[in-house]
């Protein structure tokens, strides 16, 4: 009765799986079945205890909590089928995560009327080192139609280019639909066949797609901060802003401050700190960016780059800052003391022009050695947009070094390059990620690609590419000798089988977040049963050889059924260098039959192998001892399962892919909590799976061992294999 209790304890997890991940509320037929079968269990085991309580009043109190448990369960059960006298407890829902506001990188000027563009010779005016039209003390127009406005008391400018001609503006509208996209990548997510196993990778990508929208969004903001004048400068305003408590508390007028600035030597210092610069093409390569599923799940190492990132700015374009700073922070001081005498701004424009020319080749150069790597693709673009943005909002006419269509094709081109290499290496670290795959059609959309993403499920071809990558085939092997002796050490029963997958067993790999699993392929989660997620075992051969009437060993070949079932193994691995050793974690075989016949079992061999064959999986000892934890842990996981199904209406899309997957995750836990109670602890496999290889898995472990006084498993062999066999 003990190991028949084991075998409903897996039973009972296995069987939820379709009515709770299909988030069905109606009576479900194979939930009723199953309902009468558990009570004609709970019938026979009641008139058990009926004869235990005459004939073995000591079992009594063990058959009673087994009943209890059993009743525990068909209550459950009634809950999930809709035939419950009790009402269901209820579950307070999860509120949405997202916010359904758009907002824009966009700071607008807002003016009483649409200002004219001025014509030749009415941009005589000039503000800070702009020269246009004024709209009044602090808004001027350029003969560029760009509005600009010196916000004194916030200490920046805003520069509002046209709309018409500014080449930024189909990021910015694709910026305002941010929510929009998230939106729409989660409808596309539901519609997916398994789209709730995909949740963590849904995350991950809309914490991409977020970093991408906080990136491009300070790269096209119109929001220049002013710096203040350095005080490092050796001339007099260092002594003048300690003396009078900060500048302009005691300054008047503009050329009070021209007395205390020394405005020659700070050009000075610039055209010193400018002569002093190294030559244009004289700056370090740019930090690579790790584009594995690894790098972005270790923190330390994105802590690595974002500081390498930041020491190479530094070297690659800080001296140019803090030279254009200067100039910048003197144009300001002007402004802020009201000055009209602009004679200066002619040369801070000139030394404007000449940083820029630098910039201009430097950044050219660093498309021309880096341009076409992908690992640092993202760093040259986003360098040279961010040089053409400000140069626009700076009121630059110098023209583009860039021709912006041609970055979205580039991107698109160098990064499917990139992935048909890898796919040919098997670098599975980087063709599985598929955040950084999604999220490419994001970033082209953002560079100005207006077409929705194509592929099978709208979500690019190299999603598609990377779905038809992953696939591996598993093999099974199973071998066992199982032998009983009696008080004497004499051979009482021998018995033998050899097992294997028939054929390939195709599996795919699901990922909690940093680590993989594997689940079988093509196999719909949602509405499946225990059965379809199951290994088909084949028995190969086996005879038992046992005492006859006359105490002679007779052998008989096996004549049972010609298959069984393996519960799908637990995997927990990664593709990941230093991190712990990766694990498969095997569960015993199951019937297709609920019940088998025997036969006469001292004149064949029939299907009395599937509990001996079980022994290569389940300590029997610590399976006596655990039943009863194994029966509550059975219970739990209903009631958990059945509470968590009667929050699935009224939610987001978003809520539901999430309460799906964390169902799933709880029902394979328990399911090998319940495992781990009566396990053989040599059925967990340590593997090392290695990134840039065919095979995931090839190993074999022997889990003989004593099971009582009388019997033992002499051999119980397990060899597994899996390898990677995608779709070509």
């Amino acid at each position: 009765m003990k190991f028949g209790f084991w075998l409903l304890v897996l039973f009972v997890i296995t069987s939820v799986k379709s009515v709770v991940l299909g988030q069905e509320s109606e009576q479900h037929p194979d939930m009723r079945q199953e309902i009468n079968e558990l009570k004609q269990d709970i019938r026979e085991l009641e008139q058990e205890i009926a004869e235990a309580k005459i004939n073995n009043p000591d079992e009594v109190p063990q058959l009673q909590k087994e009943l209890a448990s059993l009743k525990k369960i068909v209550e459950s059960f009634e809950k999930m089928a809709g035939n419950s006298p009790n009402p269901t407890p209820t579950v307070h829902k999860l509120a949405s995560t997202q916010n359904s506001v758009n907002q824009s990188p966009i700071e607008r000027i807002i003016l009483s009327r649409q200002p004219t563009t001025p014509k030749p010779g009415e941009d005589t005016d000039r503000l800070l080192w702009y020269r246009g039209k004024k709209i009044n003390d602090s808004t001027l127009i350029t003969n560029k139609s760009m509005v600009v406005q010196f916000q004194k008391s916030q200490n920046r400018v805003v520069a509002q280019p046209d709309k018409k001609t500014d080449p930024f503006e189909p990021m910015i509208r694709e910026l305002e639909k941010a929510m929009e996209r998230e939106e729409e990548l989660i409808e596309k997510f539901a519609r997916m066949e398994n789209g709730f196993l995909y949740y963590p990778e849904l995350e991950k990508t809309l914490s991409r797609y977020e970093d991408l929208n906080e990136e491009y969004s300070a790269l096209v903001k119109n929001v220049i901060e002013l710096p203040e004048l350095s005080a490092k400068t050796d001339g007099k305003y260092a002594q003048a802003e300690s003396e009078t408590g900060g500048i302009g508390s005691t300054i008047s007028n503009a050329k009070d401050f021209q007395n205390l600035l020394d405005y020659e030597e700070t050009m000075a210092k610039a055209r010193r700190l400018f002569k002093a610069l190294p030559p244009v093409e004289d700056f370090p390569a740019p930090p690579e960016d790790d584009l594995s599923v690894c790098g972005a799940c270790d923190p330390e190492l994105i802590k690595k780059e974002r500081k390498a990132k930041d020491e190479w700015h530094k070297k690659f374009i800080g001296q140019e800052e803090e030279i254009r700073n200067l100039i910048l922070g003197m144009e300001r001081q002007y402004a802020l003391l009201g000055s009209e005498d602009h004679k200066i701004s002619p040369q801070s424009i000139n030394f404007l022009d000449s940083l820029d020319q630098r910039e201009r080749k430097k950044l050219q150069t660093l498309m021309q050695r880096y341009g076409n790597q992908i690992t640092r693709f993202n760093t040259v673009l986003i360098y040279v947009l961010g040089y053409e943005r400000k140069k626009q909002l700076l009121g630059s006419n110098e023209g583009s070094i860039v021709d912006y269509s041609s970055l979205m094709s580039n991107l698109d081109s160098i990064y499917t390059q990139y992935l048909n290499e890898q796919i040919q290496l098997k670098n599975h670290d980087f063709v599985l990620n598929i955040p950084r795959h999604i999220s490419l059609e994001r970033q082209k959309r953002l560079l100005g690609d207006e077409s929705p993403p194509v592929g099978v499920y709208g979500l690019g071809k190299n999603f598609d590419k990377a779905v038809a990558y992953n696939r591996f085939a598993l093999k099974v092997n199973l071998q066992f000798e199982y032998e009983q002796t009696d008080d004497e050490g004499n051979l009482e029963l021998k018995a033998t089988g050899s097992l294997l997958t028939p054929e390939k067993v195709y599996t795919m790999l699901i990922t909690d977040g940093c680590t993989y699993s594997l689940v079988k392929h093509k196999v719909d989660f949602t509405s499946t049963t225990e059965k379809e997620v199951a290994i088909p075992i084949e028995v190969k051969s086996g005879a038992k050889t046992i005492l006859d009437e006359e105490d002679r060993l007779i052998t008989f070949s096996y004549t049972g059924p010609n298959k069984y079932l393996m519960n799908f193994p637990e995997f927990k691995l990664d593709f990941c260098t230093g991190r712990s050793r990766d694990s498969v974690y095997f569960m015993p075989l199951f019937s297709e039959e609920v019940n088998m016949p025997l036969g006469n079992l001292n004149k064949s061999y029939t299907s009395e192998m599937l509990p001996m064959a079980n022994h290569i999986f389940v300590n029997i000892v610590e399976m006596e001892e655990q039943l009863e934890k194994g029966m509550e842990l059975a219970a739990e996981i209903i009631t958990s399962v059945t509470a968590i199904q009667s929050a699935g209406s009224g939610i987001s899309t978003r809520e539901k892919l999430r309460m799906q997957y964390e169902t799933k995750q709880k029902q394979d836990n328990y399911r090998k909590d319940i495992n781990k109670l009566s396990a053989n602890t040599k059925t967990v496999f340590t593997f090392d799976a290695r990134n840039r290889s065919s095979e995931i898995i090839n190993a074999t472990q022997d889990t003989k061992h004593e099971i009582d006084e009388y019997s033992r498993l002499t051999v119980g062999k397990i060899h597994i294999q899996v390898v990677h066999d995608p779709f070509q």
